[in-house]
C-alpha cells in the first residue's frame, strides 16, 4: 500500500504498522456507524494525526539542525519540505519554525500530546513567539497556551490568539 521510505529496521516496522492501521480503518463500514462511534473515531484519528505531527516535528528538528538539506540539494530545510513532502511554503514554514522551539515550547507540546490542544494550535503558538525576546516567551507561551485551551475544539480561534500578546503581560 504505502513504501513510506523507512531503509531501518525500526522504519519498516512502523510502516508495516502504518499500513496495518491505514488497513483496519479503511476496512470499516463508515455508513453503518453509529453517530457516538463515528465521532470517536474521528477524535483518534485526529488525535493520532496531531501525535504524528508531533514525531515529524522531532525529525524536522533534527533536519534542519543538522542542515541535511545541503546534502539533498536543496538551499533550505522549507526548501526541501515543499519539493518533496509536497507542503504549501507557508505550511512548510510554520513546521520548521515549530521545530526551532521544541525545547522552548514544551509545555505546548505536552498540551498536544494530552489532547488540551491541536497541532494547529501549537502552530500559531510558535509562530507568536518566535520573534519575541527570549525573557517574554515563557509568560507569553503560558497566555497563549491558556488561550488555546480555552478556544477548545469548537474551532482554532486563530484570529483570538494573537490578541493575547497585545496587551501587558500578565495584565490577565
Amino acid at each position: 500500500m504505502f513504501d513510506g521510505g523507512g531503509g531501518s529496521t525500526s522504519g519498516a516496522s512502523a510502516v508495516e504498522l502504518r499500513n496495518a492501521m491505514l488497513e483496519a480503518l479503511e476496512a470499516v463500514d463508515v455508513e453503518s456507524l453509529a453517530p457516538d462511534r463515528l465521532g470517536a473515531e474521528l477524535k483518534f484519528i485526529r488525535s493520532t494525526v496531531d501525535l504524528l505531527e508531533l514525531q515529524a516535528a522531532r525529525r524536522v528538528s533534527a533536519f534542519d539542525r543538522r542542515k541535511a538539506f545541503y546534502e539533498l540539494g536543496e538551499h533550505s530545510t522549507v526548501d526541501w519540505m515543499r519539493t518533496h513532502t509536497h507542503l504549501s511554503g507557508a505550511s512548510a514554514d510554520s513546521q520548521v519554525t515549530l521545530a526551532r522551539q521544541l525545547e522552548t515550547l514544551e509545555p505546548t507540546l505536552e498540551a498536544v500530546e494530552q489532547g488540551a490542544i491541536s497541532f494547529e494550535h501549537a502552530l500559531l503558538i510558535a509562530r507568536q513567539l518566535k520573534d519575541l525576546p527570549e525573557s517574554t516567551v515563557l509568560p507569553a507561551q503560558s497566555e497563549l497556551l491558556e488561550a488555546a485551551v480555552a478556544a477548545g475544539p469548537r474551532g482554532h480561534e486563530a484570529a483570538h490568539l494573537p490578541g493575547v500578546l497585545d496587551r501587558d503581560p500578565g495584565s490577565g
